[in-house]
């Protein structure tokens, strides 16, 4: 799928595509709910909360009689993975080269990944705030992750300087490589992890607005078991669910918001990872 797109024709279009983003750094990765309109809408802003919460449980919205879910796209989780592999950045410490990426859990916290060879460790974020030392073929290095920085040390050897890579550059090499499904006015870009490495189960959709903040749709494996509905679109609901070995991605007509003359993108799960502002990697 990473050389070709491949796009179908619904309530609206979708395609699964490739794009390149610059890297990022900065400091914030705490989820921050993004209850927000990106475009003008007609509807009031008043109070959205039961608005979320009705449709997240098939409650609100939905006329009577209304069609069953359009299936737009079907992903095999195997290739979600395999692209999102190729996100990893490869530092030099002291002449050795070390592979850095980000994952998440099921609830958008992040993860890093350091493998060197096939030694691979893995670990919250936030459980490297104190740093840990942990041996790798060529060497014992100290991991420590501090206000968004993930730094590299190697333990043992005088006069040799660290690495450092922002967590953010890490996402913006996810958002680079990863699969990504385009919709009209946002674009998401795949996370996939099977629970079976360490780290929870998930699937997070990750897309970056137009002040290049990142933001994620997180869901836990076990949430996808039923549709989870993440944005609407010019009254158009979209979702998706884990059946067997693919992600499927839905769609269904939304009659809770007033009609508008503009177009309308309501996010139904949004939250703050970072920014790519700055640019670069530390």
């Amino acid at each position: 799928m990473s050389a070709c797109s491949k796009k179908i024709m619904s309530a609206v279009m979708v395609s699964v595509a490739l794009a390149s983003v610059g890297a990022a750094q900065n400091s914030s990765f705490t989820p921050q709910s993004d209850q927000r309109f990106s475009k003008s809408v007609a509807a009031a802003q008043a109070d959205v909360k039961p608005l979320f919460q009705a449709i997240r449980e098939g409650a609100a919205g939905l006329s009577e009689g209304a069609r069953a879910p359009t299936v737009l796209l079907s992903i095999p989780l195997s290739e979600i993975s395999h692209d999102q592999e190729k996100a990893r950045l490869f530092l030099d410490v002291s002449g050795r080269s070390l592979g850095v990426r980000l994952r998440f859990d099921g609830e958008g916290g992040p993860w890093i990944e350091v493998s060197q060879g096939s030694a691979v460790f893995v670990s919250a974020a936030a459980d490297l705030k104190n740093g840990i030392e942990k041996q790798f073929p060529f060497g014992v290095y100290k991991l420590v992750y501090q206000n968004g920085i993930l730094n590299i040390f190697p333990v043992g050897r005088k006069d040799s300087a660290p690495a450092a890579v922002s967590l953010t550059a890490l996402l913006g090499s996810l958002y680079a490589t990863a699969d990504r499904v385009v919709f009209p006015y946002v674009t998401y870009a795949l996370a996939y992890e099977d629970g079976r490495s360490g780290v929870p189960g998930s699937v997070d959709l990750v897309r970056k607005d137009d002040q290049g903040v990142y933001w994620t749709a997180y869901n836990s494996l076990a949430d996808l078991a039923q549709i989870q509905w993440f944005v609407i679109i010019d009254g158009i609901m979209e979702g998706i669910r884990i059946e067997g070995q693919d992600l499927v991605f839905y769609s269904q007509p939304y009659s809770g918001l007033s009609s508008s003359p503009h177009p309308t993108t309501l996010f139904l799960k949004s939250y703050l990872l970072g920014s790519a502002a700055s640019g670069g990697r530390q």
